[in-house]
């Protein structure tokens, strides 16, 4: 079923991973004096946010576009926590986009976007621990009780979201369907007094 607010908060996404993107330039431009992040800044966050910007165009409705849509977003916060160094603070960006994500209204797309949260987060911290130049939490901050509170949050967040999600969508398709069947009774025509 083609919902409109579907293709709404589309419309939101598009704003969103533009902003992402550009962010991710700034940062490359603004860290890029320190290290050499504007390439990867450029690159990899264009290839980012290429196929769910598309997506939100070409197939508006669709639920794929929905999760790639999530999974975009949480790999260009990726992106971000990279190019910082694993900068406490732009975790949040991870939160607020999981909540951004509830404007779908389809609890299945927040669970994307936790799931990315988290193989992010234990790829990248067993990656840290093990190479230099990856990081998810600033240096001196790697370690298991961190994580874990990570995952606390992010799971924590989700449920909440989750459950947010499934009401808001029943209560939303229930209006949607009460305004079709008016339509139905009622006709196209207008009715002059």
């Amino acid at each position: 079923m083609n919902y409109p607010w579907h293709k709404e908060a589309n419309n939101t996404f598009t704003g969103v991973l533009i902003f992402q993107w550009v962010a991710a330039i700034v940062i490359a431009i603004v860290i890029g004096i320190y290290t050499d992040t504007l390439l990867i800044g450029a690159a990899l966050g264009t290839l980012i946010v290429a196929l769910p910007l598309i997506l939100t165009r070409v197939s508006p409705y669709s639920q794929s576009t929905r999760h790639v849509v999530a999974i975009g977003t949480q790999l260009i916060t990726a992106l971000h926590i990279q190019q910082l160094m694993g900068l406490t603070e732009m975790h949040f960006e991870i939160f607020t986009l999981l909540a951004f994500l509830s404007i779908y209204k389809d609890w299945k797309v927040i669970v994307t976007g936790v799931v990315v949260v988290a193989v992010h987060h234990f790829l990248f911290f067993v990656l840290q621990g093990s190479m230099a130049d990856i990081y998810i939490f600033e240096e001196g901050r790697l370690t298991y009780g961190i994580l874990v509170v990570h995952a606390f949050f992010a799971v924590a967040e989700g449920v909440v979201l989750i459950i947010s999600a499934r009401s808001s969508e029943t209560e939303s398709k229930s209006a949607y369907e009460l305004s079709h069947s008016i339509d139905a009774i009622v006709g196209t025509d207008k009715i002059y007094i």
